[in-house]
């Protein structure tokens, strides 16, 4: 009998793709928003635009910074896993055939 994990495998591997694209489409989403901010505060004057400047470059550097890093760590935490699952696979797999071929010259 045969074990493979291979389902889970690419589970595993669709989901770090998953994230990544997610990573890239909150880098873009905030990049925008910071375009339409910047184009307001230009427009606007005083402390109103100097605090809305000041607390969107805070909101940017939190999803640049610390936001899409977290999810991109876990998805290269998710493809670290995929590899170490195939090779464990493989090595079970190798390991299996071995043992299967011992048995079958025995009998």
């Amino acid at each position: 009998m045969t074990y493979k994990i291979d389902g889970d495998l690419d589970a595993i591997l669709r989901q770090s793709q998953m994230i990544s694209d997610t990573v890239t489409s909150l880098q873009g989403v905030s990049q925008r928003v910071t375009g339409a901010v910047v184009e307001g505060v230009s427009a606007s004057r005083g402390r109103w635009a100097d605090r809305l400047g000041e607390v969107e470059g805070n909101r940017h550097g939190a999803v640049t910074g610390r936001v899409a890093p977290a999810y991109q760590e876990g998805a290269d935490g998710l493809r670290a896993g995929h590899s170490a699952y195939s090779e464990g696979d493989a090595l079970a797999a190798s390991e299996g055939a071995k043992a299967d071929f011992g048995i079958a010259n025995q009998l």
